[in-house]
This record gives structure tokens, C-alpha cells and sequence, in this order.
């Protein structure tokens, strides 16, 4: 099985803040820092999770088309009982 590959270059170029983050944001930042953690089991997992399929293209993320978007979701607070 082909490993996951990438480093923090390629992901802060090819995982795009949108909708409420930015590159500075410290959400993003801390995303980029777990996908540079994770293991290779892991790697496929969330590659899994975000594109249906477990491992990327043979030229890696940059291959993906649309690009991985990180958005901000708000959800209404809900009221107390």
C-alpha cells in the first residue's frame, strides 16, 4: 500500500483556510500540526474520511481537485432546559 506523503510546505500550499479561517487562524494552524503527526494508519484514515478514498494521487494533495477546504462551522447555541 502506497504511503501517505507530505510536510507542512505542501499542506499550508494545498489545504486552503476558508469560510471563517485563515492561514494565521489557530485552528488551522493546529490541524496542519496533527496531520504532520500522524502516523501512516492514521494519514490513510483521514485522506480516507476527507475523499472517500485511502490514499492520494501518485503527485500526492496537490493533486486534488477540488483542493481540501477547512471551514469554520458555527452552530447555534442551544438553549437550556
Amino acid at each position: 500500500e502506497r504511503n501517505v506523503v507530505w510536510d507542512r510546505p505542501t499542506l499550508l500550499q494545498h489545504v486552503v483556510p476558508s469560510h471563517g479561517y485563515t492561514r494565521s487562524s489557530p485552528t488551522y494552524s493546529l490541524l496542519i500540526d496533527a496531520l504532520l503527526e500522524m502516523d501512516q494508519p492514521e494519514r490513510r484514515a483521514f485522506v480516507q474520511f476527507t475523499t472517500g478514498c485511502p490514499h492520494l494521487p501518485p503527485s500526492g494533495i496537490a493533486a486534488l481537485h477540488p483542493a481540501l477546504s477547512v471551514s469554520a462551522k458555527h452552530c447555534p447555541e442551544r438553549a437550556h432546559a
